[in-house]
């Protein structure tokens, strides 16, 4: 297993990702900002949900507000996947962040790291498609 700043790479990941509900403001030059809440988000980006139809790389300037009461933070991402929801308005969306101020950063890094749960930290086994739960197979 490879490592990158003390941070396991599961599968195609850089970076663990904390599965939570963060309310987020989005928007670009060609698109229009909204609020939404994060589906995950990392050091190296988020998945978040869109009423609008985002291309793949297009720039977005990101706020996140990880405290009621706390300064937002900012980022500059690109998206680089987008998927309809079916029976749905809403799209989700994949976003990497290509300019995020060193502070930020660390206050994001901090807040993941905080919010994992142990199991997130260790290496992922292969997955079931039906669970969420990780599992092993005794030969």
């Amino acid at each position: 297993m490879e490592t990158k700043d003390k941070k396991y790479v599961l599968g195609r990941r850089e970076f663990p990702r904390l599965r939570q509900h963060i309310p987020v403001r989005f928007g670009g030059e060609e698109s229009r900002y909204q609020d939404s809440l994060t589906k995950d988000v990392g050091e190296g980006g988020v998945r978040l949900m869109s009423r609008e139809f985002l291309p793949v790389n297009a720039r977005l300037k990101l706020e996140f507000f990880l405290a009621p009461a706390s300064e937002a933070l900012t980022a500059v991402g690109k998206v680089v996947w987008v998927q309809k929801l079916p029976y749905s308005y809403q799209h989700d969306i994949g976003i990497q962040f290509v300019d995020i101020p060193e502070g930020d950063k660390k206050r994001l890094s901090h807040f993941v790291d905080e919010n994992l749960v142990p199991s997130e930290r260790a290496p992922h086994f292969r997955q079931d498609t039906y669970r969420d739960e990780p599992y092993t197979i005794a030969l």
